[in-house]
């Protein structure tokens, strides 16, 4: 399972790591995966929609969270929250938050990402990542390395965390925060080709006594 989890003040219940088996390989040459188009632009809308994230993100954690804590993020920001639907499945979610840090920045979290393992490689759109950095934040091409011979193509992980991007973007948000566990090498990959950056090492961050990275973007 996808996803990066965090630690919350307050209303904080510390969310565990759902970890990524298999990640993305820089430069790999993709597999052709036949299975049903995914889209994930389908935003979190009512609270019949709550089992169906709870169930995908809880498959891989041997203490489910609480109810309290999805609703934490999905009442007060649905909008920031995506699910992708293969019929009356859900085979991914991104569960976002958005508001003002203690520094007065408009500061993006990402709490949830889960993406079913069948359906890692089933992104709608065809495009590489570079091209989307590109042509969402034209401001950062400078900061991007040289294309590669054979561009890492958008998964259904990738698209989901760029639909909640573009989305937290065009509400006006300055950066993008979240936690990865430092063995999580597929989680660090994903966001890494994304344009995140390893902000900070958190000792012990997690209930497993392991470390932490906080990875941030700026938009």
């Amino acid at each position: 399972m996808f996803a990066s989890s965090s630690k919350h003040s307050d209303q904080s219940v510390p969310l565990r790591m759902i970890r990524i088996e298999n990640g993305f390989s820089p430069g790999a040459k993709s597999s052709v995966v036949r299975c049903p188009p995914c889209f994930p632009s389908n935003r979190y809308k009512k609270e019949d929609q709550l089992p169906l994230i709870q169930a995908l993100i809880d498959t891989d954690l041997s203490e489910p969270y609480s109810v309290f804590t999805y609703r934490y993020f999905l009442n007060q920001w649905p909008q920031f929250s995506f699910l992708a639907m293969d019929g009356d499945d859900c085979v991914g979610c991104i569960v976002c938050k958005l508001e003002k840090s203690a520094n007065n920045v408009l500061r993006g979290y990402i709490a949830m990402l889960a993406v079913r393992k069948d359906r890692r490689k089933c992104g709608r759109h065809a495009i590489s990542i570079r091209s989307w950095i590109c042509s969402t934040f034209p401001e950062r091409q400078n900061e991007l390395g040289p294309t590669r011979k054979s561009p890492l193509k958008k998964g259904l992980g990738s698209e989901l965390v760029c639909t909640a991007l573009q989305r937290m973007k065009e509400s006006g948000c300055e950066e993008v925060v979240l936690e990865a566990e430092e063995s999580n090498r597929g989680a660090l990959r994903l966001y890494g080709n994304l344009g995140f950056i390893r902000a900070k090492r958190l000792e012990k961050y997690y209930l497993n006594g392991s470390d932490a990275f906080r990875l941030k973007m700026t938009l």
